[in-house]
């Protein structure tokens, strides 16, 4: 498995529909403001904030065996998956 982040997904998208996908990371403060915008219960933005900062850390970018294991095949990259669901 390969670790890919939110920016290399935004480039496949974009490949694969034909139009500009743009990832936006908004800071910490930026994020809540949005989640209660669209009336995120509270508990629920503390949660969203805490795994936003370990992305923004790189502490989830991990590789592992998990996921080839459970399908008992390698599975296919990011951009062949965008391109057989949204191709």
């Amino acid at each position: 498995s390969e670790a890919v982040g939110f920016e290399e997904i935004a480039r496949a998208m974009t490949a694969v529909l034909g139009k500009e996908v743009a990832y936006e990371s908004p800071d910490v403060d930026g994020f809540k403001a949005i989640l209660q915008q669209a009336e995120v219960p509270d508990m629920f933005i503390g949660m969203l904030t805490m795994w936003g900062k370990a992305v923004a850390q790189n502490t989830l970018d991990l590789t592992d065996k998990t996921l080839e294991s459970l399908l008992g095949r390698k599975p296919i990259g990011v951009h062949s998956f965008i391109e057989s669901a949204y191709g």
